[in-house]
């Protein structure tokens, strides 16, 4: 058979590009989900500690919310702020140490999938590597943000013109074209922006493996392998949510079947008594014991999650760079 030319692509082999996590090497794939959600677990247990002082001031929080239009001053706007403002900074505190550790996992796995190197002991670590793919994910996060908000901008300027030409004409036909247009606009926008979440798929491992941000690179090595990136997320995005909605919907039966003497007492209980009842459930040993064992399946899902998304973009990424099958095999007789 005659040899295939050299501009030829390589095949996208499906299932690296969706699993790529679960074939690496070394058992670094235990390794790296296992300190991962450890870690995260424990950063949510922290969150949900700080949290626990605000239950008590909940109450004053949906008073404030009930008067907030009422002549109480500024106290009651202040306290309201003050409650959402606590919640912010603690989300804050927890989701930045989570986004690192997020970007130390993938950094592990682009060592050894893309350079080969050898990645023993603590996989986490927080070196050059992690930072770069931290800052490329902080830039690709920043261009989507962009684009949607443009892209929010662009059906708005198009609907208000389409609604008031439509409410100048007095042609109930015309109007109905007018909102088929906007429809249809509205179906383009989706398309054209899941079209770009596809195509910058391989920049953080492009990113990694260039050793500098390159958002164009990134974006051309997904030229040519649009539908097995989008069929690998749309894999990996159906069997995480229907094992999250199993893990999810699993514990709270198992809570609630457990703590139904419990929720019997809320009938007839005035504020005072809700709020204790509230405490008391929340540190019975049911849902401490149960919750935890959710937030930890939780967070170990979620771990395996990310890194299965970054598989697509990894595995093109090696592709573009002659990482991938000799095509001379493929296309031997």
């Amino acid at each position: 058979m005659t040899t295939p030319s050299p501009h030829t692509r390589p095949p996208y082999d499906f299932v690296q590009g969706t699993f790529l996590p679960f074939s690496l090497k070394n058992k670094l794939f235990i390794r790296i989900v296992g300190w991962q959600t450890l870690i995260n677990t424990a950063l949510s247990l922290f969150a949900i500690l700080l949290c626990l002082p605000m239950i008590s001031k909940f109450p004053e929080f949906i008073e404030a919310m009930e008067n907030v239009d009422a002549d109480y001053g500024a106290g009651i706007v202040m306290s309201m702020m003050g409650f959402y403002f606590k919640l912010a900074a603690i989300m804050l505190l927890i989701s930045i140490p989570m986004f690192l550790v997020s970007s130390s996992a993938l950094s592990a796995m682009f060592k050894q999938y893309l350079t080969n190197e050898d990645v023993r002991g603590f996989p986490l670590k927080f070196d050059g590597d992690m930072w770069r793919v931290a800052l490329t994910r902080i830039v690709v996060g920043l261009i989507v943000f962009g684009v949607i908000i443009l892209g929010y901008f662009a059906i708005a300027i198009v609907v208000v013109i389409l609604i008031g030409a439509a409410g100048l004409s007095d042609s109930g036909v015309l109007a109905g074209i007018f909102g088929l247009l906007g429809g249809l606009g509205a179906i383009a926008a989706l398309c054209f922006f899941i079209y770009g979440l596809v195509r910058v798929k391989p920049i953080v491992a492009t990113s990694y493996l260039k050793k500098r941000i390159a958002v164009g690179e990134g974006w051309a090595s997904s030229k040519g392998y649009f539908w097995w990136i989008l069929l690998s997320v749309i894999v990996v995005f159906f069997i995480s949510y229907i094992v999250q909605q199993i893990l999810i919907y699993g514990s709270m039966g198992v809570i609630f079947t457990g703590s139904i003497g419990e929720l019997s007492k809320f009938e007839g209980a005035n504020e005072e008594e809700a709020m204790a009842l509230v405490k008391s459930l929340l540190t019975s040993p049911l849902v401490v014991i149960g919750g935890s064992i959710a937030l930890f399946l939780l967070t170990l899902l979620g771990s395996v999650a990310t890194l299965c998304y970054a598989a697509s973009g990894a595995h093109v990424t090696k592709l573009k760079q002659g990482g991938g099958p000799d095509i001379s095999d493929v296309f031997a007789d």
